[in-house]
């Protein structure tokens, strides 16, 4: 998975350069707000219960959580859509702009949510090798995707457009071998039944989406509120830095909290004495000084 996400990253890095010559700063600066927006909105689509699915007790148990949270993503992403529409001024949401564009958000919502829900049942299959391989084909058409559409569609539609792309085709790739049974424990789902998942993985809407929220906020305001003060074009010379700075931690954080998300998760239905020890290994590897070094 490392592998993957380092060859994704490099993509992104060898496209930067052209997105500067395509995209002027202003609208490099009103994608980016509206993608920080979705990144705080997307942690309430699901209710954190595509998260839920990695340690769920049984596998039915899994899959009717991931075909939960399919279901309710189009109702949140409404709500939050429709939130920030009423609540943000332009001004407030990132520059004179923003408002006429927000209409992606709805649709970069939902499909995140059905990346991110395929994305987690693979994790509790530990299916790594298709998830980098997922990653790879998404960042490329990410990288890609607004080289093509800038003769088209100049802008921060083009941008926009081309992100949609490439969560579309990752979403498409991890679903593909896993929708049908997602579809069959959907349709088992009934009033009680959904009662009793909420009841028993209650810990993740209750718990999860406050605290996720918070950090995701405080990763993805900062964006938002450059634009704010200092206008468009200076928030879009600050998304291409940060996104070259954040590669690093994209490379070994994402990567090595994913596997150990789905080795713990296995551990705690299969062998849970084994979870403490584990655990332990994995946090005097990550305080030794080669954990330093690679990062």
């Amino acid at each position: 998975m490392a592998g993957a996400t380092a060859v994704s990253q490099g993509i992104l890095f060898l496209t930067s350069p052209f997105l500067t010559r395509l995209y002027d700063p202003k609208a490099v600066g009103l994608a980016g707000s509206l993608f920080s927006l979705v990144l705080i909105a997307s942690v309430t689509t699901g209710l954190r219960l595509d998260q839920a699915s990695v340690g769920a007790r049984t596998d039915a148990d899994a899959y009717q959580l991931a075909a939960l949270s399919l279901l309710a993503s189009p109702l949140t992403a409404t709500i939050s859509t429709l939130v920030l529409v009423l609540t943000l001024s332009d001004r407030q949401a990132g520059g004179p702009g923003i408002l006429p564009i927000m209409a992606w958000m709805w649709l970069m919502l939902v499909l995140y949510q059905g990346y991110s829900t395929f994305r987690f049942l693979g994790l509790r299959g530990e299916r790594f090798g298709a998830i980098g391989l997922t990653t790879i084909m998404q960042q490329s058409g990410r990288a890609l995707f607004p080289l093509a559409a800038a003769p088209i569609l100049p802008g921060a539609a083009g941008l926009l457009l081309s992100e949609v792309g490439g969560i579309a085709v990752g979403a498409s790739q991890l679903a593909r071998n896993q929708w049908q049974r997602v579809w069959v424990e959907g349709r088992q789902l009934t009033r009680s039944a959904v009662a009793a998942l909420i009841r028993g993985y209650r810990d993740f809407p209750t718990v999860g989406v406050p605290s996720s929220l918070l950090n995701a906020a405080a990763q993805g305001l900062a964006l938002p509120l450059i634009a704010t003060t200092f206008g468009a074009g200076p928030a879009g010379q600050f998304a291409l830095a940060a996104r070259v700075v954040s590669a690093p931690a994209t490379l070994v954080g994402r990567s090595v909290s994913d596997a150990f998300y789905a080795r713990i998760a296995l551990l705690a239905r299969e062998r849970p004495a084994e979870v403490r020890p584990s655990s332990s290994r994995c946090a005097l590897l990550f305080l030794s000084p080669p954990s330093v070094w690679l990062c």
